[in-house]
């Protein structure tokens, strides 16, 4: 069974953002990509950075596609967890997807949350936590790294000879290949490519000094 609540009308329009705080106006759900950069050149103080706003949006749009698989309880806190991180009002189709879930326990349907008509288990049995712990710090240095690269230098080709340079480095260590794999991985998470924000900024107005740090939290 299946706990459906009811729509909640009063619930905040899917693209209402009032946590923004830049100087012009931008809605990471329907903005191109060149809004978000030109909305991140002009960014006030504590405001959340545009272009990941925007990339965040398209990942939870794209997770909506898993909520009814296997690990649909994980996605729907994967994108839970981005509207939160990224100031974003959740769309209402989010909004049942986890209500739903979460009555499931509360109106025990489930007796846990770790019921697949919950939310699930996220990690599989046999799991090393400690190895995933530190691919995944070596995973957002990789990916720090290749912005820097790539963003500071309009000609920079993401390729092997970039993966080896990363991978070389004391902070990462690590094969060209495996730097590779990592970024890419990290890439299909939702996070914004350098090369399309570096392409973005050909013929804008907007500084390259707006590019200059990588979207990680």
């Amino acid at each position: 069974m299946t706990w459906r609540p009811e729509s909640n009308k009063s619930a905040r329009p899917a693209h209402a953002n009032p946590a923004a705080r830049v100087t012009v106006a931008f809605d990471p759900w329907a903005s191109s990509a060149e809004d978000a950069l030109r909305a991140r050149a002009q960014i006030a103080a504590g405001a959340p950075d545009p272009l990941t706003q925007q990339e965040a949006a398209r990942t939870i749009t794209a997770l909506r596609d898993a909520f009814d698989g296997d690990a649909g309880g994980c996605s729907v806190l994967e994108a839970v967890k981005l509207c939160l991180l990224h100031q974003l009002a959740a769309p209402q189709w989010l909004t049942d997807a986890f209500a739903s879930r979460y009555a499931s326990v509360t109106e025990a349907a489930v007796r846990s949350w770790s019921d697949p008509q919950a939310f699930g288990e996220y990690w599989p049995a046999g799991t090393h936590l400690a190895a995933e712990r530190k691919r995944r710090r070596q995973q957002r240095a990789i990916y720090a790294e290749v912005w820097r690269l790539v963003t500071t230098d309009p000609e920079r080709k993401v390729n092997h000879d970039l993966f080896e340079e990363v991978g070389e480095q004391r902070a990462i260590s690590c094969s060209g290949s495996q730097a590779d794999r990592l970024y890419y991985a990290y890439l299909a998470e939702g996070m914004p490519n350098p090369l399309d924000a570096r392409g973005c900024l050909m013929g804008e107005a907007a500084a390259p000094s707006a590019l200059a740090e990588s979207p990680i939290l």
